[in-house]
């Protein structure tokens, strides 16, 4: 593609930060992992801030929520600093990463960075199903089934089992068995989202 031709020209280091960062990112939004991260583990920009967002992103795709987690708890000013729809695309992961690893505040916050600048309508049916988790973790039951309900009767199938299944048993304040504990992962469910955005 054109990062590759670009990259195919002798240039200064510095001049191949930019094309090496953004190959990367196309590869990881189009699901080529491994290549990705041979670019973003490359020295010129291994070092990098915005390689740990990117890498935290690689992470979250390959459902490697621990270190998708870390990587994106510590790059809220490179996340700002994105398109807007690149901000949501690692908002929606980031929140999903803390959920599986029961971390509940970051998974609220990283919510109302969603609600402030709204998810894709492609997004959506994703983020309300996220948001029924996360109101069932903390006990809101009333508002975990309402958005569960919501996801049942969308159209996005695996989606919609997620939903049945969280639907059929809410669980209270973190499972009302466990405490929150980030770093754990959360509970296993019989599909997860498969369509990334």
């Amino acid at each position: 593609g054109a990062f590759d031709l670009a990259l195919l020209k002798p240039q200064a280091q510095d001049n191949m930060q930019p094309a090496l960062m953004a190959r990367a990112v196309a590869e990881i939004l189009v699901g080529r992992i491994e290549p990705a991260m041979k670019d973003l583990n490359n020295p010129v920009i291994a070092g990098s801030f915005d390689s740990e967002l990117w890498k935290g992103l690689a992470a979250a795709r390959q459902e490697k929520w621990a270190d998708a987690r870390e990587k994106f708890k510590n790059v809220g000013s490179a996340i700002i600093s994105l398109p807007l729809d690149l901000q949501r695309i690692i908002l929606i992961e980031a929140m999903q990463a803390s959920l599986e690893v029961r971390d509940y505040d970051g998974a609220a916050a990283r919510s109302n960075d969603l609600q402030t600048i709204g998810p894709m309508p492609e997004q959506a049916i994703r983020l309300r199903l996220l948001r029924g988790r996360l109101a069932e973790a903390l006990g809101r039951d009333r508002d975990a089934l309402a958005d569960y309900r919501a996801v049942r009767a969308s159209s996005d199938r695996p989606s919609a089992a997620e939903a049945a299944l969280g639907s059929a048993a809410p669980r209270g304040p973190a499972s009302r068995s466990a405490p929150s504990a980030p770093g754990r992962p959360a509970r296993p469910v019989a599909s997860r989202w498969s369509g990334r955005w």
